[in-house]
């Protein structure tokens, strides 16, 4: 039984341009603002804004404009707060007081001192728990993390982009991985994510294999999945550094107690600008019929125009079958702006 990776398909969204404000109603909250520099005020381009509500959930997010702007639409009448993000600065929150005006402005201002992580401690041992009084340095390393896949994720639902991409199924020499056999097709897609995973709840309840086209099939982990909370309460966390490339890295690994096919690695960011670069992963727990051996995973990011993130290349490795093994991979030829 082969193991396959669901490749990237198109996802029709309807794209509203971010100043543009849905049809509401009398009682509904148009909250308006602005994200500044706190040093000289001046605009942040290429922010995250999200509303979250008082069980901590973002409810929307939005990129800001070229001039800092946002606009949000308050769904209802409950407390929420307003919360700027940006990688490599602190995040900012205000708290839309309750019961709301017919409209709110907000102003948020990002601290202009870059957060350090070249001078994380990564002998801190894993942490289980992300609590910030628990593990604060893993914490604020998975902060980070969380704020590039918010982009990437944000990039893909609002479709701001059309890609061209090309999808590979390749056999490799398993001694020197040179390409023995290759199919290529090419797809022009909007909102692209190439682990098109099972939902966050299947994965927690019964990890990364499912049926697929009537066959067992391993899924990576989409930027929906690393987001979730299942994911965080499902794996204990670390630090580790490369310093030949001026990485920190956020080691990840399955709690005890878990028993289902799951994935364990490292998501590796740039020290000096705090901007997440990989993530490597292999499967563990998989059930016998795929076989011994390493299921391998990659995934480079890579920063587009406003603060938009997306996945810029990707692979998936089975272990050799006898002198050779099999790779499903893709990349990203060309990104246009959409108007």
């Amino acid at each position: 039984m082969r193991s396959r990776l669901q490749r990237p398909r198109a996802l029709a969204w309807l794209a509203a341009g971010i100043l543009a404000v849905p049809a509401t109603s009398p009682a509904q909250t148009i909250v308006r603002g602005q994200v500044l520099d706190e040093a000289d005020l001046s605009p942040i381009a290429g922010a995250v804004v999200s509303l979250i509500d008082e069980d901590g959930d973002r409810v929307r997010s939005v990129f800001v404009d070229d001039a800092g702007g946002f606009i949000l639409r308050l769904p209802d009448d409950a407390r929420y707060t307003v919360r700027a993000e940006m990688i490599g600065r602190q995040s900012v929150e205000f708290l839309l007081l309750d019961p709301h005006p017919p409209s709110a402005t907000v102003t948020l201002r990002l601290p202009a001192d870059p957060i350090e992580l070249e001078a994380i401690d990564v002998s801190v041992g894993k942490r289980c728990s992300m609590a910030p009084s628990t593990a604060e340095a893993t914490y604020l390393v998975w902060q980070e993390v969380q704020k590039a896949l918010r982009a990437a994720s944000l990039t893909a639902t609002e479709a701001l982009y059309r890609f061209r991409v090309a999808v590979y199924r390749r056999v490799r020499d398993g001694r020197d991985e040179e390409i023995l056999e290759e199919e290529v097709e090419e797809q022009v897609i909007t909102g692209y994510d190439p682990f098109s995973s099972l939902p966050p709840e299947e994965i927690h309840e019964h990890g990364y294999v499912g049926d697929r086209d009537g066959e067992r099939a391993i899924y990576g982990p989409s930027t929906a999945v690393l987001l979730s909370r299942s994911f965080e309460g499902d794996h204990c966390f670390g630090l580790r550094r490369d310093p030949e490339r001026r990485l920190i890295g956020l080691t990840f690994e399955p709690a005890g107690g878990r028993r289902v096919p799951e994935i364990e690695g490292v998501l590796w960011l740039d020290e000096a600008s705090a901007e997440l670069r990989t993530l490597e992963f292999t499967f563990v727990r998989l059930p016998r019929f795929f076989g011994r051996g390493d299921y391998r995973g990659l995934a480079t990011f890579r920063r587009l125009d406003a603060g938009s993130w997306t996945i810029d290349r990707w692979w998936l490795r089975t272990p050799p079958l006898g002198r050779r093994f099999v790779e499903e991979a893709g990349e990203i030829l060309e990104v246009v702006r959409l108007p």
